[in-house]
């Protein structure tokens, strides 16, 4: 049994998911093989997640963009029983567009966006996204192909729909994961006595960290009485419209307490800055589920969420957290509200990384697991 995981892009947790995807088939007995372009394969994100399993793989160079033309030629020299594009959206609109049929070929697309999640939008929008979703649903029409649906964290389905909800992905024991957090308190200074509300990950545009800034203003002057500090963990990239030193002096204008640590994070550390927090922030502009939500219900961290429906409405349905548009006013009440609440229970167990591997796999491998064993 041969996989085949085909990338063209290193961005956020897209190679955490192909690590995901490509231990899954492995543990099942198959091959696997991952083709990428040059770009990831020297990107500092598969030195941190794709390198350390590295050589359980076969890797080969993937030409940009992905084709229908350039999956089947793929397809041909690999030959694989299933090829997963674990970012398909785009894939999926070429397919839905080309008159090329892919032949024999199995291939499952993960679609990370789904257009339907983009409210409120302008009438251009509205309209491409309407044409998306036409040419992603004619594209799983299309011999051999499955499209999956990436969905949030509480999604239910609905009969026929084939989807993956976004996971938590623990990448170490629980104790681990605390006593790692335990110890970036130590190291980021982040003392006890002071509230910490953080931002981890990749801090882009989309994280709209001078809002959140601003929403600590605000909180600033409504409770001078209140000791917290603000928390930005992960590489800041030049995009963001900030930087690690203006940052701090924000934070120093208006007499909050600051810690940043701009570098790239595992997984795992991710996980562990979360704990860390005593609250963290998700102020995005995106329409997607993401992974700081499942991080933050699975180990227990209160979560200030601000953005379009669509993300608000993924908090709420979770019952998890406070909701708000993206303004700095309300951030800031919601903020106040989480310094006065208790931490939140655990959800440990919940959101699996290998059920969502499983969905976007497909059952082809565990049928020939089956086989396996039969024999």
């Amino acid at each position: 049994m041969k996989v085949l995981i085909v990338e063209e892009r290193s961005s956020g947790h897209l190679l955490v998911y192909v690590r995901l995807l490509a231990e899954h088939a492995l543990s099942q007995g198959a091959s696997v093989t991952v083709a990428l372009t040059r770009e990831v394969l020297h990107s500092r994100e598969f030195l941190t997640h794709l390198e350390p399993i590295s050589k359980t793989l076969a890797i080969i160079d993937l030409q940009a963009p992905l084709t229908v033309a350039s999956l089947r030629e793929l397809v041909s020299n690999v030959k694989p029983d299933v090829t997963i594009v674990p970012h398909g959206d785009e894939l999926a609109v070429r397919i839905g567009k080309s008159p090329l049929s892919l032949g024999d070929a199995k291939v499952r697309l993960l679609i990370m966006r789904d257009p339907r999640w983009e409210r409120p939008a302008s009438l251009l929008r509205r309209l491409r996204g309407a044409v998306k979703l036409a040419l992603i649903v004619r594209a799983g029409r299309a011999r051999g192909v499955k499209i999956v649906w990436l969905r949030e964290p509480g999604h239910v389905g609905t009969r026929g729909e084939i989807f993956a909800r976004d996971p938590f992905i623990a990448d170490s024991s629980i104790v681990k994961i605390d006593a790692d957090a335990s110890l970036l308190r130590k190291e980021m200074v982040m003392g006890d006595e002071i509230f910490w509300i953080g931002v981890t990950g990749a801090i882009t545009p989309w994280k709209n960290i001078p809002v959140v800034i601003e929403a600590l203003k605000i909180l600033r002057k409504q409770r001078p009485e209140a000791t917290f500090g603000f928390a930005v963990i992960g590489p800041i990239r030049d995009s963001s419209g900030v930087t690690d030193a203006s940052i701090r002096e924000e934070c120093a204008r208006i007499g909050v307490p600051v810690v940043v640590d701009d570098r790239l994070l595992t997984n795992h550390q991710m996980n562990a800055a979360v704990v860390a927090f005593d609250a963290v922030v998700m102020a995005y502009s995106t329409h997607s589920p993401n992974s700081t939500m499942g991080k933050a219900y699975v180990l227990g961290t209160r979560l200030v969420a601000a953005g379009p429906p669509s993300i608000r409405s993924f908090v709420r349905n979770l019952g998890s957290g406070w909701e708000t548009p993206l303004n700095a006013f309300d951030i800031a009440g919601s903020i106040g509200e989480a310094i006065d609440s208790v931490r939140p229970s655990r959800h440990l167990g919940e959101l699996s990384a290998a059920e969502f591997a499983s969905d976007v796999v497909g059952p082809i491998v565990q049928r020939f697991h089956d086989q396996k064993s039969r024999t």
